[in-house]
């Protein structure tokens, strides 16, 4: 329904359904035009004429535009001021988005007791002696999510509406606790067009804007809640620090390279107040412009500077390099086994690099455990090898892995100040590709086999039909079930249970075709670049990822993220 608003003179174009499912504000101010779900916001821009507080006036936005200026043709820029993050902790915003978690948890609460309610019914009637008893008793039944009697009028709005009548019988069942659906501010469930809604704050998935929410009053536990998390602000985090993000999309710079595209990543944190993070942050060295050189073999290097710290009070700065070699075979994954993901580690074809000191790995330099094996190499604990080289020493469960590392460190200057580096090659043209590609389709198989085993319990617990298990699942979650191998759900009548197209159809459960498989990962990433620093005032992150697209990426026109899929991709 559109209808017109005012506030302090200012008329307002609102657009909303009760359910929350449509709400848009639009005002007009000056040549600025807002669109936005949140009437407190718009307010905000209205009063904006009327108020000295601008964004421009906020030293924290002065700086994050001196560093990312306008003019640098940035797809996305996004600023997290010092007062947003602190109203992210305020009374309000703390209180409601517990109360909200609460509506949202009755919600899926009174769905599953009416499913168990509905089975619990069937089973008496079931257990009648003769036909004619189970005749008459069919007509009481419950409805799988409810009776349609309790439907909210779709036009009103859900405040009028009372709670569902069958609450206090699901209460009397044991199925609900005491006391479900009596909150503070007098919100409950509703039946609103064969959904459960909230009263208040609308259908689950387009809760009202916690700044639309009237807080008027709170209970003894909530003001208890909200001192101590308070009380731990002034203690430990006593203010926040600005954010600034901005990320751009071009296309490559080899015009040639038409399926490639560029994603370039800024954040700064400034002005930065170190004092709050000092203690995460002792092992961390200076900024430095040197680097070592990564290796072309390797798939992937990540470089750190640090310090001894409190570990090792003694070590100065020094680098710390892990290195990756880009092979082919590495172990496989056993599925819920922490043995089998340590023996994974452990097979792996990595190095760690100290220089130009020992520093942190003196911690694994255990005398009374450690063996001298001549030519620079000694056996260290936990089955890890050490070599000494001229000016570095570098550790790795492969002896044959640091016998092919130069006896003398690579280094090389960088433009940028840097205590952390990482490089990530083109993992669509790896050797490790085939290994990523397994894991993946791993976990990918099992997640696919969660879904068919909770649309399998609702048949078997709930008595949930099979042609309404996905649908009934799917609103219990409120989101669809996806299979994340690229497959389709089907009910398969013989054995009785759900089925993805991506599955094969002999036991044990595997791919359909795993040779054919290729993880999304594989697809797209081919290349990451990140360095990130933190000074005295200010942290900072810049990555650079290269992107393998399907379609050719226009070189000659600016992209054109659509509104509703901007992080997509797409």
């Amino acid at each position: 329904m559109l209808t017109a608003r005012r506030y302090r003179n200012t008329s307002l174009s609102f657009l909303a359904t009760p359910d929350n499912r449509i709400r848009s504000f639009y005002v007009k101010r000056d040549n600025f035009h807002l669109l936005t779900n949140c009437e407190a916001i718009a307010h905000a821009f209205i009063d904006l004429a009327s108020t000295q507080n601008a964004l421009a006036d906020d030293l924290g936005f002065l700086q994050a535009r001196q560093r990312l200026a306008h003019d640098r043709g940035d797809t996305v820029f996004a600023f997290l001021s010092r007062q947003f993050m602190q109203g992210m902790i305020s009374p309000a915003y703390r209180i409601e988005t517990a109360r909200r978690l609460r509506a949202a948890t009755e919600i899926q609460l009174l769905h599953l007791s009416r499913l168990a309610a509905a089975q619990e019914s069937r089973a008496a009637w079931q257990a009648l002696p003769d036909a004619t008893a189970r005749a008459a008793a069919a007509t009481q039944l419950p409805a799988p999510l409810g009776p349609a009697a309790n439907q909210s009028d779709s036009n009103k709005p859900l405040s009028n509406a009372g709670p569902p009548a069958e609450i206090s019988q699901l209460v009397g069942m044991g199925l609900l606790p005491h006391r479900f659906g009596q909150r503070p501010d007098g919100s409950h469930p509703v039946d609103h067009n064969d959904q459960v809604v909230d009263s208040l704050r609308g259908r689950r998935g387009y809760f009202l804007p916690v700044p639309d929410v009237p807080l008027t009053q709170v209970t003894t536990q909530e003001q208890e809640t909200f001192t101590a998390v308070a009380r731990f602000h002034q203690q430990h985090w006593t203010n926040f620090d600005p954010l600034a993000v901005s990320l751009k999309r071009r296309p490559a710079d080899d015009p040639q390279e038409t399926n490639r595209e560029i994603l370039e990543l800024d954040a700064y944190m400034s002005p930065l107040d170190r004092v709050k993070y000092d203690r995460w942050l002792t092992v961390l060295g200076s900024p430095t412009q040197t680097t070592v050189v990564h290796r072309p073999e390797d798939f992937l290097s990540v470089e750190a500077v640090v310090q001894g710290g409190p570990l090792v009070p003694s070590a100065k700065d020094h680098h710390l390099v892990l290195g990756l070699r880009d092979v082919a075979e590495l172990p496989e994954i056993e599925p819920g086994r922490l043995l089998g993901k340590l023996e994974m580690m452990r097979a792996a074809p990595a190095y760690v690099i100290a220089w130009p000191e020992l520093g942190l790995l003196r911690l694994l330099q255990i005398n009374a455990l450690s063996r001298d094996e001549g030519q620079g190499y000694a056996r260290l604990p936990f089955q890890l090898w050490r070599r000494d080289c001229d000016d570095y020493a570098a550790i790795s469960f492969h002896r044959g892995l640091l016998a092919e590392l130069p006896p003398q460190i690579n280094r090389d200057s960088s433009d940028q100040w840097a205590q952390l580096r990482l490089r990530c090659g083109d993992i669509s043209e790896s050797a490790i590709a085939t290994w990523v590609d397994a894991v993946m389709a791993d976990r990918g198989l099992r997640a696919s086999l969660g879904n068919a085993r909770f649309m399998h319990a609702l048949v078997q617990q709930l008595g949930v039909a099979p042609e309404q298990s996905r649908h009934v699942a799917e609103q219990l979650l409120d989101a669809q079930l996806v299979c994340s191998l690229g497959g389709d759900y089907v009910w398969q009548q013989a054995p009785g249970r759900w089925q993805s197209s991506a599955w094969s159809s002999t036991w044990p459960l595997q791919l359909a075709d795993p040779a054919k498989y290729q993880a999304p990962l594989t697809q797209w990433l081919d290349g990451l670049r990140l360095t990130a620093a933190l000074h005295e005032d200010v942290a900072e992150v810049h990555a650079t990822v290269t992107i393998h697209r399907v379609g050719p990426v226009a070189a000659d026109a600016a992209p054109k993220p659509s509104l509703f899929k901007l992080f997509q991709g797409g």
